[in-house]
C-alpha cells in the first residue's frame, strides 16, 4: 500500500484533513457532533415489568410560569397529572405534566390509559402530538417528590423536561420526569470508528 493510498483512507475516515496549498493535518474531534439519544432509555423503561401509576388527576388554572410554558393566558384551565413509574414494582421516576384543556377531546381518560413510557413519549393518551422538545438538565430531589423516588431530598438527580406540540405548532404539554443521578447514564462517541461516517457520533447509551 502506497503513502498516498494510506492518507486517503485516513481521509476517508475523518482523521486526516487536506487544505488546499498547505497540505495535510491531523483533524480534531468535532464534540460538536457527539449526539446522545433516549432509544435505549426508552427501551429498557417499556418492558412488561414497567408500570406507570397514576397518582393524582385534576382541573388547574394556569399560574405564570405554566401560562409561559404552554403559551397561553394565566388562569387557563389546564389538566394536571401526576405519575410514578416504576420497573419491578421499585419507584424509578417521578413525572408531572399539565396539558392544555380541551372538553372536545378525550384527552384525560386517554393520558390516565397511557402505561409505558414509551406512550408518554410518543402522544398515544392525546393522539396529538406533532413534535416535542426535551431538555435535560441536573437537579436535586426535593421533598415532595422523595415520597416517591428511592432517594431522599436533597440527593442529585436528573431533570427530563418535555414540551409536546400539536398540528397547529403550539403546546399542548408541558411537564418534566426526576430521576435520581445514579439511575441514569449518558455516553457517547466522537471521533473516527471503523465503519462509522467520519465526524458522526454513535448512538448514544443511557
Amino acid at each position: 500500500m502506497t503513502v498516498r493510498r494510506s492518507i486517503n483512507m485516513l481521509v476517508d475516515q475523518g482523521l486526516l484533513e487536506t487544505v488546499q496549498g498547505l497540505g495535510t493535518f491531523a483533524k480534531a474531534i468535532d464534540l460538536g457532533t457527539a449526539a446522545f439519544d433516549l432509544q435505549d432509555l426508552q427501551g429498557a423503561l417499556s418492558g412488561d415489568d414497567v408500570t406507570v401509576r397514576v397518582l393524582e388527576a385534576s382541573i388547574k388554572s394556569t399560574d405564570d410560569r405554566i401560562a409561559r410554558k404552554l403559551e397561553t393566558d394565566v388562569g387557563k384551565r389546564v389538566v394536571y397529572i401526576r405519575r410514578q413509574i416504576l420497573s419491578r414494582d421499585e419507584p424509578i421516576f417521578y413525572h408531572r405534566e399539565y396539558l392544555i384543556y380541551d372538553p372536545r377531546r378525550p384527552i384525560v381518560e386517554g393520558e390516565l390509559e397511557v402505561t409505558s413510557l414509551k406512550g408518554l413519549f410518543s402522544g398515544k393518551g392525546s393522539a396529538s402530538f406533532k413534535w416535542g422538545r426535551l431538555i435535560l438538565e441536573p437537579t436535586i430531589v426535593e421533598s415532595s417528590e422523595a415520597a416517591y423516588l428511592p432517594a431522599p431530598a436533597g440527593t442529585a438527580a436528573f431533570q427530563l423536561e418535555h414540551i409536546f406540540y400539536g398540528f397547529d405548532d403550539q403546546p399542548v404539554s408541558w411537564g418534566w420526569f426526576i430521576c435520581p443521578s445514579g439511575e441514569l447514564r449518558l455516553t457517547t462517541t466522537v471521533g473516527a470508528l471503523e465503519g462509522s461516517q467520519p465526524g458522526r457520533a454513535s448512538g448514544g447509551d443511557l
